[in-house]
């Protein structure tokens, strides 16, 4: 049987590892109320920081944030490559972790930022996608099947976008009530939660009005106040947008 002094290091160093992993939330915590009401960040960043962060406390393993030094993150930089994320990936971490780290410095917790010597991977170039005229027109031309409410929502979604040219996470933001059939505008919120108003076509406002009329026949659907659903009746991804366009491009 185990001696209780020998026994009690083991104890300490899991009681530390406790502490450090509770503070280190605690940190993060602050962090996203900060990026939610001083810096009025999107939820869409909000939460992929949270996730960020929550990686990298997995990966400190409770190790108290004072010690978080340069040689400590190069190594977590090099774990995230061991692990296969791709170079964009990892510089959105590190984004992440320079902002959190100069929040800490700011707010007096941290006296120096131990990411700031820290370089980004270099990103390869990618050239923008555009839709050829034919493309489009094929993508516009698909044919609906005016009983299924999958179909006359997916027409919905290309009319609006080519009405709109808003971005896919816009359009996936809209609710209901930020269209306006009567004046032919929809309300969009945009980085930053910047609010604007964009003119749509009367086409893309009939197809929203066909998805809808026949939406309301679906009970899980019915009272949604997304403008967008999928099948399970949540809020339609921006993954699932992209999908509905490469779907019509291949003509399937």
């Amino acid at each position: 049987m185990q001696q209780l002094s020998e026994l009690r290091p083991h104890n300490q160093q899991a009681s530390q590892a406790r502490r450090g992993q509770f503070l280190m939330q605690q940190y993060i915590d602050k962090f996203t109320r900060y990026l939610e009401i001083e810096k009025n960040s999107s939820t869409h960043t909000v939460t992929n920081y949270k996730v960020d962060l929550r990686g990298f406390m997995d990966f400190l393993g409770g190790n108290d944030i004072s010690n978080i030094d340069y040689l400590l993150l190069r190594r977590y930089l090099a774990h995230l490559k061991s692990v296969q994320y791709d170079k964009r990936s990892v510089a959105r971490k590190l984004a992440c972790l320079r902002s959190f780290f100069k929040f800490l410095c700011r707010d007096g917790y941290l006296k120096t930022n131990p990411a700031a010597g820290l370089s980004t991977p270099k990103l390869d170039k990618k050239l923008p996608f555009f839709l050829d005229v034919n493309q489009t027109s094929r993508v516009l031309d698909m044919p609906v099947d005016n009983s299924d409410a999958a179909s006359l929502r997916d027409k919905a979604v290309l009319e609006l976008l080519y009405s709109t040219g808003i971005r896919v996470g816009e359009l996936v933001g809209l609710s209901i009530n930020d269209v306006d059939f009567i004046g032919g505008v929809t309300k969009v919120k945009g980085k930053g939660k910047k609010e604007r108003m964009i003119p749509v076509g009367d086409t893309a406002l009939r197809a929203i009005k066909k998805y809808l009329d026949r939406r309301c026949s679906n009970e899980l659907m019915r009272n949604k106040p997304a403008l967008f659903l999928n099948k399970n009746g949540g809020r339609l991804s921006s993954g699932a947008v992209r999908q509905i366009v490469d779907k019509c491009i291949q003509g399937r």
